[in-house]
């Protein structure tokens, strides 16, 4: 006996077979039997399949953007966390040579310095740079891909690339 689903039913499948990891049909007739009275047939499941799967796949994407976003938004914030670090490191090793003047080894006051310099240095443009990476949209970079793909010039915003500016 066919039956037909209405839209509310169809979601409820939808967001089961999704979140459970996109179902097999016989695991997802399995999960609609815990709650529902009715069950589609495989083949009817398998024709949802077809129609979801571009819904799916944009969620999917969506979780991956939202994450990649997360996830450089993180190391931003660490690395300005770092660059502060690094500038603290150099200052105290500022004030402790003012105030060792005279009771202090160059080698010491020099590895304080360079160590609070360089990692300052390695943090300071880089959380600007990602920052600026993440505005780029989807378009542009499509562009450079194809470009580089295709051999044509590139557009290429150099001041991320060059971490000594």
């Amino acid at each position: 006996m066919s039956h037909i689903y209405d839209h509310n039913y169809k979601e409820k499948a939808f967001w089961i077979w999704y979140n459970e990891g996109r179902l097999p049909s016989h695991r997802l007739i399995e999960k609609l039997r815990e709650t529902e009275d009715v069950t589609p047939s495989p083949v009817t499941v398998q024709g949802w399949f077809i129609d979801w799967k571009d819904r799916a796949d944009e969620l999917d994407q969506e979780v991956k953007d939202k994450f990649s976003k997360e996830v450089v938004e993180t190391k931003v914030e660490m690395l300005r966390r770092h660059a502060a670090a690094g500038k603290e490191l150099q200052d105290i090793g500022m004030d402790w040579l003012r105030a060792n003047v005279d009771n202090l080894t160059a080698a010491a006051v020099t590895r304080i310095i360079k160590d609070g310099y360089e990692m300052e240095r390695a943090s300071v443009g880089v959380p600007e740079a990602l920052t600026k990476m993440l505005s780029v949209s989807n378009e542009d970079l499509k562009e450079q891909i194809e470009a580089l793909l295709t051999g044509d010039d590139l557009d290429l915003d150099l001041e991320l690339l060059d971490a000594d500016k």
